[in-house]
């Protein structure tokens, strides 16, 4: 039988702490959703091993329905067949760094069970500091869109995708035509967001 990886490990140990804190886990990925299928998450990403040890990130993401949708209808997947996004399926917030650049110098890296379980731990602690209540704030669509503007990430198609949610109107096709002005290369995004706004209808 395989060796279990060190960062399921590490995911165990965090695992125990944030279920307290009404969070789910699929696999690394540490998850709050709402009603509308929209995701909130944490994963743990593994990187590039070096000897005696293994490396990996921790990316915090928002996955509102209809982002996710999108990057689905891109590879020709349905999200409905699929489980929990991962994080490049939504909209990237933030990497959480490790305390000092890590032990190493090289992130989070971990080198035995000892370690993954003290890593869990700090890891834990971070997140419980902070990037739970982020977490919350971003399976609120109003909050949301006040958390990307305050990180300047709330492009014209982001917008506009969000916006599909609700309907065609107005304000959906000022949007739009906000998204073609910033991007040329927006056909197959417009064209995707006209048919799930009128499915939505």
């Amino acid at each position: 039988m395989p060796r279990k990886s060190l960062i399921d490990a590490v995911a165990d140990a965090v695992g125990e702490r944030l279920r307290a804190e009404g969070l789910a886990r699929q696999g690394r990925v540490f998850y709050l959703s709402n009603e509308h299928g929209d995701h909130a998450l944490v994963e743990l990403r593994g990187s590039s091993p070096l000897p005696g040890m293994e490396r990996f990130l921790v990316n915090v993401a928002a996955a509102p329905a209809p982002i996710v949708d999108w990057v689905a209808s891109l590879s020709g997947k349905r999200r409905s067949m699929r489980g929990v996004p991962g994080a490049d399926e939504g909209l990237f917030i933030e990497r959480v760094a490790a305390p000092g650049g890590g032990p190493h110098g090289l992130g989070w890296t971990v080198t035995d069970a000892g370690s993954a379980v003290a890593t869990g731990d700090l890891l834990a602690d971070l997140l419980l500091a902070g990037h739970v209540e982020l977490l919350r704030a971003l399976v609120d669509r109003d909050r949301l869109r006040t958390e990307l503007t305050r990180r300047n990430r709330l492009a014209p198609d982001v917008e506009a995708a969000l916006a599909a949610w609700d309907g065609p109107g107005e304000r959906f096709e000022e949007l739009l035509r906000r998204t073609v002005a910033w991007k040329a290369d927006s056909a197959d995004f417009v064209a995707w967001a006209r048919r799930y706004a009128g499915s939505r209808a």
